[in-house]
């Protein structure tokens, strides 16, 4: 709506929920993968990951959610740079629990924590577009409105559980970890070859 179309008239605009420009080691190893972990092994290992700052410290509402299920789930938590919660976070996981958490801050790549992974939990922003590249069950939380209609858009697809705009739907969350519903993994949810697009269009305008 603010863009000066007039002014550069021949912009690509990429519209929608499945565009997302992903990291190489991520397209690299999508592309790999033959089939869909939606319906592999039951739930043992668990990622959180709420982004850089998880200002309403979602990670916290989450695992307390995990410990009332009384279940002993290996967790691994992702924390930003800017998460200002850890404390909070260590301060909970001391005591016995039902499961095994490790705390991880500042991860520039997640790729081999994903594939550890059986279910991820997750705000709606890239972590969302990484975990469904690399077909990984996930749920996910609106954090900031923007992210309504990609997570909306993904759930329609029964490629994720969506748990609410900054809320935390706990039948869905439950229903997430037992994988139920969920749809096998469909290639074109995602448009992986943003660079061969623009490349495309880039060599259209040039050369024809």
């Amino acid at each position: 709506r603010l863009y000066n179309k007039s002014k550069y008239s021949q912009t690509l605009f990429l519209l929608g929920s499945q565009y997302a420009v992903l990291k190489d080691t991520i397209i690299k190893k999508a592309n790999g993968l033959k089939k869909s972990r939606a319906e592999s092994k039951k739930v043992r290992n668990i990622l959180i990951s709420f982004g850089g700052f998880d200002e309403f410290n979602f990670t916290l509402k989450v695992i307390e959610f995990l410990e009332s299920l009384r279940r002993n789930f290996n967790v691994k938590i992702i924390l930003g740079a800017g998460n200002s919660h850890k404390d909070e976070i260590e301060k909970f996981i001391k005591k016995p629990r039902f499961c095994d958490y490790h705390i991880y801050k500042n991860i520039p790549d997640l790729l081999k924590y994903y594939l550890w992974a059986d279910f991820m939990i997750s705000s709606g922003g890239l972590t969302l577009f990484e975990s469904i590249a690399l077909r990984v069950p996930a749920a996910s939380i609106a954090v900031y409105k923007h992210q309504i209609k990609r997570c909306l858009f993904f759930e329609r697809k029964k490629v994720i559980k969506y748990l609410g705009f900054r809320q935390v739907d706990k039948q869905k969350l439950r229903e997430g970890i037992s994988k139920s519903d969920f749809k096998h993994y469909n290639k074109r949810l995602l448009a992986l070859n943003i660079p061969d697009i623009i490349n495309f269009i880039l060599f259209f305008y040039v050369y024809i």
